[in-house]
């Protein structure tokens, strides 16, 4: 059984090393260079062979000669294989670095846009909301605008509620939030009390100035504005997404093209 094992082992180790020779031979272009790196890697396997061969083996020095041949393949042809395979990972690394700043680039691209494409959706959201608001924001400006020019346009006393209503625009204009805040609490109060006197003049009079100033608070919160503003920047982030998807086919067809290139350099005999 033990030399069923050895002789497999021995079939292994033969093939390893025709293997080795084959890969060595045919899969480079070698240079100067490397055929006098790999005659000195030949020299010290066969020196460092006959080193341990006459260490561990009591032979004549002719035997040990021989003895150490077949170590000093086995050594040399792992050691060039492995000197070969470094010397291309060396050669290719100009294609890998490329390939590698390019897969980063196309990488942090697609993170971007993936980034716009949520901020687009909620954007268009946040559109749609506010455009809601608008809608409420414009009727409830119409059906107020319609109470103050129902009081206003009363035959008779038209000119005069006219000049009111446009004092009372401009006085709650300048006002600013707090001071129409403060006056359409005192406004309450009086429309309360002109109930509870059944005064109907004064109570419609109170409700024309309320709708006065909702309507001035309205008009200055600029909804319509703001929802341009949304769309402009929905319009800007699409821009961006547009040049990003350009730059992404861009940088793939480069990537595409480096590892063309790699694979060319590849599948051919390496240059060394």
């Amino acid at each position: 059984m033990w030399l069923f094992g050895v002789l497999a082992t021995f079939v292994i180790l033969v093939w390893l090393v025709i293997m080795g020779l084959v890969h060595m031979s045919t899969r480079y272009h070698h240079s100067r260079l490397s055929r006098r790196v790999l005659a000195v890697e030949a020299v010290f396997s066969w020196m460092l062979a006959a080193v341990y061969v006459q260490g561990h083996l009591p032979l004549p020095p002719a035997w040990s000669v021989l003895a150490s041949l077949p170590v000093a393949l086995i050594l040399y042809v792992a050691l060039g294989v492995t000197t070969l395979e470094l010397w291309r990972l060396k050669l290719q690394g100009s294609f890998d670095d490329q390939i590698s700043r390019l897969e980063q680039k196309e990488g942090a691209l697609l993170q971007e846009l993936d980034l716009i494409r949520d901020q687009v959706h909620a954007e268009a959201l946040r559109l749609r909301e506010s455009e809601a608001q608008e809608r409420t924001a414009r009727d409830r400006c119409g059906r107020l605008r319609h109470i103050v020019n129902q009081w206003q346009q009363e035959p008779g006393v038209a000119r005069v509620r006219s000049l009111r209503v446009a004092e009372w625009e401009e006085l709650y204009r300048a006002a600013g939030p707090g001071g129409r805040e403060a006056r359409q609490k005192e406004l309450l109060a009086e429309g309360d009390a002109a109930r509870a006197a059944r005064d109907f003049e004064r109570e419609v009079q109170v409700n024309v100035e309320l709708a006065i100033i909702e309507l001035v608070a309205l008009e200055q919160d600029r909804g319509i504005e703001v929802g341009s503003k949304g769309a402009g920047r929905v319009d800007r982030l699409l821009a961006r997404q547009d040049e990003i998807a350009s730059e992404l086919a861009s940088v793939r067809h480069e990537l595409a093209g480096w590892r063309r290139k790699k694979g060319d350099f590849l599948s051919q005999g390496i240059k060394l």
